[in-house]
């Protein structure tokens, strides 16, 4: 009984001196200082406000295609007998060098025939011109050798077109899309015998948001010329070329934009256009597809 007794008074014991030490430590305890409760203002930066001109670039992108492409078609029939070794997908011509040749027998046959008929109708003109200034021939007969001779001469004009369509040749120096015809080929007027397109400029149509709007200026439709052209931004077109990055400046003279927004993407766009000297002698486009 003696142990339990014991036991709860050192138990008593030690919470007592516990209270004791925590009661000392209170009492002797020093309090923090105060510090002074500071209001310090707000830091601003006073600044001058100035008009000045700033450049804002905005960043589109889009696919480079040419300006003018055609799509070739035979005119005449007949067979094709001769190919420029140039009309191949990716080929470079030259303006008005002779890409087919149709086989123009025909056609020279029908031009001798309408050159022989415009002289014998010449001589029937003259010699009813001739009676009807003596009084022999009607005035209705005048008009009828005239009017065959006007037939004649008209048939002979066609005769010499269909021959000179034998030839197939561009106002433009190119490069060649697609091939769609070969030798040996017979085609009729109609007949697709490729597509080519100009390497004298070509153009990007760059999407803008109506956002990219508030940075551009782009002309109205009243201000775009006959041409279709009209005073823009400058433009700078950047593409990876061999690993490379490389820049070409469009000209500005040259840039057109258009106001209308196409019906899928609902955005307006621009044309920039690119100045190009792509000949025979030279690589070939970076474009140009096969």
């Amino acid at each position: 009984m003696s142990r339990k007794v014991m036991r709860i008074g050192l138990i008593v014991g030690i919470l007592v001196a516990a209270v004791a030490v925590f009661l000392l430590l209170t009492t002797i305890r020093q309090e923090p200082p105060k510090k002074p409760v500071e209001n310090l203002a707000m830091l601003v930066e006073v600044a001058v406000l100035e008009p000045v001109d700033a450049q804002f670039p905005v960043r589109s992108q889009g696919t480079v295609r040419p300006r003018t492409e055609t799509v070739l078609s035979a005119e005449v029939s007949g067979a094709i007998v001769d190919i420029s070794p140039g009309f191949i997908p990716g080929g470079v011509f030259e303006a008005d060098e002779v890409l087919m040749r149709i086989d123009p027998t025909d056609y020279r046959v029908a031009v001798t025939q309408a050159e022989a008929l415009v002289r014998q109708r010449q001589i029937e003109y003259e010699g009813a011109k001739k009676l009807r200034s003596q009084g022999y021939r009607a005035e209705s007969e005048y008009a009828s050798a005239a009017a065959a001779l006007a037939t004649a001469e008209a048939e002979l004009v066609r005769a010499k077109r269909n021959l000179e369509r034998t030839y197939i040749r561009l106002p433009y120096a190119g490069m060649v899309r697609s091939k769609d015809a070969d030798l040996g080929q017979f085609v009729n007027p109609g007949t697709r015998l490729g597509v080519t397109f100009a390497t004298d400029y070509a153009e990007v149509r760059l999407p803008l948001t109506d956002r990219d709007l508030a940075f551009v200026e782009l002309p109205y439709a009243a201000d775009i010329t006959a041409e279709g052209e009209s005073e823009g931004p400058d433009v700078v077109l950047s593409a990876e070329q061999r690993g490379r990055l490389v820049e070409w400046p469009a000209q500005s003279c040259a840039a057109r934009a258009s106001s209308m927004k196409a019906a899928a993407s609902r955005m307006p766009s621009r044309k920039s256009t690119i100045p190009t000297r792509w000949t025979a002698n030279t690589s070939p486009c970076p474009w140009a597809r096969s």
